[in-house]
């Protein structure tokens, strides 16, 4: 599920106030609603990133990161780095099959 970040949080990194990530229901009950709060598809869609918008992924956090590499149906395991290197790759061979 979608949820919007209240407090910053340790989610796989440091996860930011304002951010909108997917978490499952089991750890939105356990951060509770002072931490994390669903958000419909709607709002969630309002402030996703598009490609256009979305910055550099060395900008992004390592928590920003894996929720890109999962978009992509990619492994969100490894460092900052790994993950970089794997969703640059990916969109290389998205572009190329184009």
């Amino acid at each position: 599920m979608k949820v919007k970040v209240l407090k910053p949080i340790g989610y796989g990194g440091r996860v930011e106030r304002g951010e909108i990530i997917e978490m499952s229901e089991d750890y939105v009950k356990s951060f509770g609603p002072e931490y994390v709060v669903p958000v419909d598809s709607a709002e969630a869609d309002e402030t996703d990133t598009t490609d256009g918008d979305e910055k550099p992924l060395d900008e992004q956090s390592l928590s920003e990161l894996r929720a890109t590499a999962k978009s992509l149906d990619l492994s969100t395991a490894g460092t900052k780095a790994d993950l970089i290197e794997r969703i640059e790759l990916a969109k290389e061979e998205g572009s190329d099959e184009e």
